[in-house]
Parts: C-alpha cells; structure tokens; sequence
C-alpha cells in the first residue's frame, strides 16, 4: 500500500512538473521537484533522482543557480539531498568515480555555507553522519568491485565529520570505523598498509589526534586504536611511542 502511495506520487508530481509552461519555474515548482527526487531515493532509483535534481527545465539544482532558493532553507535541504544522489551514483557499474568525488566535494562546501545558526556545526554534522551510516550499510551487502567506490565516498564523508564534529562519541565513532575499514581493505598477513587502507587509517589517526585534543580524558581504547593506526601504517616509533605512554599510565 505504501509503495503503491509512492508511485502514484511520483506520476502526480512529474506530470505536474513536465506540464510547467515555459522555462521560469515557481517555488513550489521547485520544492516539488525536491520533493520528487527524494522519493527516487526512498526507493533506491539514484538514476531516476539525479535525472530529476539536473533536470534542465525543473531541476532544482540548475535552478537554484539561475533563480535563487525559494526560501531560506531550501539551499540546506537542496545540497544534503544532491550529497546523497551522488554518493549513491557512485557504486554504479558504469560511474565516473573521480567525477562523482569531485562533485561530492563542491556539494559539501555549498552545503556547509547553507547551514546557518548557532548549532551549524552540529547539523552539520548529523547529515554527515546520516549519509555515512546510509552508506555503511551499502557496503556491508555491496559487491566487491563496488565495495572501493563506496569505501572512497565513505572516506570522504567521515573526513568531513572529523573536521566539523566537537563531539568526543562522534569522533570515536569515525576513527573506529576508519580502522575497521582500513584493516579490511588490507590483504591477509599484510604487514603494512597501503592505497585505500593507508589512506583510511591516516584519516583515522589525524581523528584520534583531533579527539585527545577536544577530551583530555579519552578512554585508553582510543590511545590503543591510534597506537594500532600508526603500527598499520609503518609509522612505527610513534606506535611505540603512544604505547608507552599508554603502558605507564596503566601497567
């Protein structure tokens, strides 16, 4: 009943939009083009999304650029869902991986000059977060010649978190999950890590280097994971260095 209410949405909202005369679209031509597109994604239809958002009559994102956002929130909304069109384009067979990257880029620093307010940083952060989850979740069903697009896209959105986030327990969450993912990018019994994985655990030891720096009292887990993050990576008097440390503060 639900998926049968969706459909029919989308027919409704698409015939309405393709009977738009002209070329100036109004603002409730706007959000209802939005509006289409996320039920695309609701259903897992990226194609159909992107198709919609760069639609050269009523897409929202040509639009925005030729007559401005609606109203003051519109950029946020427009921007969050362009993120996760992309980085859903990305683990298709046929996706231009380098371009998507860079569209991915550009989109998030259009996204973090539309959020506005005290607590910015935080919504910010929470789209973020939204997205990587979102994107985990692909990568644990996701065939392994997708798995590397997804894992960049991935990285990129958990770089993003670690720069923006203030958040001990979102920061801890990021570097775990930047270890998990690099060690399983490494081949059995590799001894040092390299490509992808190095690059996951770099970001994943500039987190926990940020994170000692907002919370002076990190659990020793973290220590242990940034010991483990410089071992991975060959860095290796650091790693003895943190777990020294680490040893005299808890023999």
């Amino acid at each position: 009943e639900a998926t049968k209410s969706l459909e029919q949405a989308q027919t409704d909202l698409k015939a309405g939009l393709d009977g738009i005369p002209g070329k100036l679209v109004d603002p409730e031509g706007m959000r209802a083009a939005l509006i289409l597109a996320k039920t695309y994604l609701k259903q897992g239809d990226n194609e159909s999304a992107s198709n919609v958002m760069d639609n050269e009559k009523y897409g929202p994102v040509p639009l925005m650029k030729a007559q401005g956002p609606p109203d003051s929130k519109f950029p946020s909304d427009l921007y969050a869902t362009e993120l996760q069109v992309v980085v859903g384009m990305m683990s298709a067979d046929d996706a231009d991986a380098q371009a998507l990257l860079a569209r991915a880029v550009e989109v998030m620093e259009s996204l973090r000059k539309s959020v506005k307010g005290d607590d910015a940083q935080k919504k910010l952060t929470d789209i973020y977060i939204r997205l990587a989850r979102d994107i985990r979740e692909q990568l644990d069903n996701a065939l392994p010649q997708k798995k590397a697009r997804l894992i960049a896209a991935f990285r990129l959105l958990l770089d993003r978190i670690s720069a923006t986030s203030e958040d001990a327990a979102t920061l801890r969450w990021v570097g775990q999950t930047l270890v998990d993912l690099g060690q399983a990018s490494m081949a059995p019994n590799q001894p040092k890590a390299n490509g992808q994985a190095a690059e996951l655990l770099k970001t994943a030891i500039e987190t926990f280097k940020r994170l000692k720096t907002i919370d002076s009292e990190a659990p020793m887990a973290v220590d242990y994971l940034l010991g483990k993050s410089y071992r991975l990576v060959g860095e290796y008097k650091n790693s003895v260095d943190v777990f020294k440390e680490l040893l005299s503060e808890k023999p």
